[in-house]
């Protein structure tokens, strides 16, 4: 009689459910939830000049990676995304895959429009402002795709 229920007992935790998973508490969960997704470049301002004609560049986030395309761009590959919003403004930092390329920059996401900053000439630099705060300032403006 022990030994079944023993059995029964050791059975039964067999089947016990597993605990919820934990959520993820890293700096910036939030917004990197928010970036999820396809973006769209719908305008890319440099402070030295007027607005360049449209590329077409396309972002999709994924976990904590980003992917540029189409091939061939300056910013084409996938990059891995460092969030610190707690900054102000908040800080975005893109490490290219291979680690040959860092870019610190600044952001701001409102709803369907994610505006990236940096420095177009010193990417190691961030910014102290969005939009940028040097005449090499470079800013990006994304809007989710299919809206």
């Amino acid at each position: 009689m022990r030994r079944i229920v023993l059995a029964l007992s050791l059975l039964s935790l067999a089947f016990a459910p597993a605990p919820f998973p934990r959520p993820d508490r890293r700096a910036g969960c939030a917004d990197l939830k928010a970036m999820q997704g396809e973006w769209v470049l719908v305008r890319e301002t440099y402070a030295n000049g007027p607005p360049r004609p449209r590329r077409h560049l396309r972002a999709s986030v994924a976990g904590r990676h980003v992917t540029f395309s189409p091939e061939g761009d300056a910013l084409a590959g996938s990059w891995a995304i460092d969030l610190a919003p707690g900054e102000q403004p908040k800080a975005i930092d893109l490490r290219l895959a291979d680690g040959r390329r860092l870019i610190r920059a600044v952001y701001s996401l409102e709803g369907d429009r994610l505006v990236l900053c940096w420095e177009s000439t010193a990417e190691a630099v961030r910014p102290k402002k969005l939009p940028g705060n040097s005449p090499v300032a470079c800013w990006l403006t994304f809007e989710r795709a299919g809206r």
